[in-house]
């Protein structure tokens, strides 16, 4: 029997390498969940696991991350962005081949940080010669529906590419169903580093008098916000509300805060020990995600990731949440999920949940008991290697 290995091609970096730096082509989300997996993948498969990576900045060719996996690095381009995705996609290649040609008897799978082209030809050309399997681990949608062209072209090979998996490993279960249709896949959940999860557990609460509503998050249309800021309009200072984060909003949230006839206070960015603070001292977490405003936002409010909710649901706070087709299941009965998502209406459920808050906090102890119990790295990356090995 041929010896099993796993290669992760992505982009990930050390922590401090994404928060030092804004020229790196990874967000910071983004690349917890990539290193998250890696550790969780280096504890079942140890020298088996090799790690492909990139960066704009100019690293050695090997690069520790900061938990005992080195990655190999690959060099890129960033002169144009055409040019930066021709760069990786040659790189990719070029090393994975490499890799290949060392341990030529083993059978390999490769694990790829989403499917797009610039990620999937390289496994294209690889399996010409060797025999290997692709699983592409989607951390939301498959396109990028507000992309222009030429770069919606590249956007739609994704549909085409994304056929030729052999799984996947997705925080959606809709991107696998509707993308990858018969495809074997795993739905997992935000991998929470373990400090943050303790956080959860262990940081105290304090409450304020009056009814506190809190949004951590980008201050976008695809969650909503423009809705929200007519929802505070029409509620004048019936209610405290908390904001934490940036976006296209911030400003008009900052004047909600200097007027008088308003009760908000805008916090701006914040470390995650801060928004675990927020969010456990809040009465009512708001995510209202996805809505009617544009394509792009409906093309989101199916495909996207739940990060924010699992992070909710462990705060033990009640949560609003959109009832949109990408948040799972098995997440949905422990909130309040409101479909429509107009002002009146989200008033009307806040209305309600007010009156029958004892309810809805015992609610959400139950989703932030399941949380704990399922949500932890460990068990999620415990869920990727009986996926893989099943393969």
């Amino acid at each position: 029997m041929k010896q099993r290995n796993i290669i992760f091609v992505g982009n990930p970096v050390p922590e401090e390498m994404v928060k030092s730096s804004s020229v790196h082509n990874v967000n910071i989300a983004d690349n917890i969940a990539q290193n998250t997996m890696i550790k969780g993948l280096h504890q079942y498969y140890g020298d088996g696991l090799k790690v492909v990576s990139v960066s704009s900045l100019k690293n050695p060719d090997v690069l520790d991350l900061g938990y005992g996996v080195d990655a190999l690095m690959i060099s890129s381009s960033n002169a144009h962005r055409a040019i930066y995705y021709l760069s990786i996609t040659w790189n990719y290649t070029k090393k994975l081949i490499d890799i290949l040609k060392e341990n030529p008897n083993q059978e390999a799978i490769i694990i790829t940080n989403g499917s797009y082209i610039y990620m999937a030809l390289p496994i294209m050309l690889a399996r010409l010669r060797y025999g290997i399997k692709w699983i592409p681990f989607l951390v939301g949608s498959v396109e990028i529906p507000e992309a222009r062209f030429p770069y919606s072209v590249i956007s739609k090979m994704s549909r085409w590419t994304s056929k030729r998996a052999d799984g996947v490993i997705t925080y959606v279960a809709k991107s696998a169903i509707d993308y990858m249709p018969g495809k074997p896949f795993v739905e997992i959940f935000y991998l929470i580093e373990e400090k943050l999860m303790r956080a959860y557990r262990d940081s105290g609460v304090r409450k304020t008098d009056k009814f506190t509503i809190v949004y951590t998050g980008a201050l976008t249309s695809i969650y909503n916000i423009d809705i929200v800021i007519e929802v505070i309009k029409k509620t004048g200072n019936k209610y405290h509300w908390i904001f934490a984060g940036l976006g296209q909003y911030s400003e008009e949230i900052q004047e909600l805060s200097r007027a008088a006839k308003y009760d908000v206070n805008y916090v701006g960015t914040v470390s995650n020990i801060e928004a675990v603070e927020l969010q456990k001292s809040a009465d009512l977490l708001l995510c209202l995600k996805g809505g009617y405003h544009s394509r792009v936002n409906q093309y989101y409010s199916k495909y996207a990731a739940s990060g924010k909710l699992i992070e909710y649901l462990c705060s033990g706070t009640p949560i609003l949440a959109g009832d949109i087709p990408g948040f799972s299941d098995k997440i949905k009965p422990f909130m309040t999920c409101e479909n429509s998502q107009t002002p009146d209406n989200i008033i009307s459920d806040i209305g309600r949940i007010c009156d029958n808050y004892a309810a809805k906090k015992e609610l959400a102890k139950k989703g932030q008991a399941y949380a704990f119990k399922h949500f932890t790295s460990k068990n999620q990356n415990k869920k990727i290697y009986e996926f893989l090995e099943s393969l």
